[in-house]
């Protein structure tokens, strides 16, 4: 049995002209799926943040947004099209951002994990502070990282 094809990174800005497939990721996930008011999925951060874009066999599937939130690395905006999840993406996005993170010198990072998405960000040395709390609905819970050379990517465990 043959590994999967891994994903193409790209990363983008908001004038990009990739950038409609972003949208359309983010569109699908947390707007229809998750019943995400626009006006709370669209944000004054997307102008600042670099967007990554994933593609399997040419075909967008994921996406992952970053930017400098007072010197922590803010993470955010994570999704996957409902065809491609299982697939590797969410933890190349991970992978790549965290480099990038690493790259850029940062010194920690954050990110609003769904309390049903913790797991994916625990395996890669996140940790669950503060309270829980409400998001477009939704439960979440703030999870920090402090970063060493040593420590990005972070293994984790090989997907059957």
């Amino acid at each position: 049995m043959s590994k999967p094809p891994a994903p193409e990174i790209l990363a983008l800005s908001l004038d990009s002209p990739l950038f409609p497939a972003v949208r359309a990721i983010r569109q699908k996930v947390y707007v229809e799926e998750q019943n995400c008011p626009p006006a709370e999925e669209w944000d004054n951060h997307d102008a600042a943040a670099t967007h990554l874009l994933a593609l399997l066999a040419g075909q967008a599937a994921g996406t992952l947004r970053y930017y400098d939130d007072a010197g922590w690395l803010h993470i955010g905006r994570l999704a996957v099209y409902p065809e491609f999840r299982g697939r590797g993406i969410a933890r190349a996005l991970l992978d790549y951002c965290l480099e990038a993170g690493r790259k850029a010198a940062f010194q920690r990072a954050f990110l609003n994990a769904q309390v049903d998405k913790m797991g994916l960000y625990q395996s890669y040395g996140f940790e669950a502070v503060g309270e829980e709390f409400m998001e477009a609905g939704i439960r979440h819970f703030r999870m920090e990282r402090v970063f060493t050379a040593a420590q990005i990517p972070m293994p984790h465990p090989a997907r059957p």
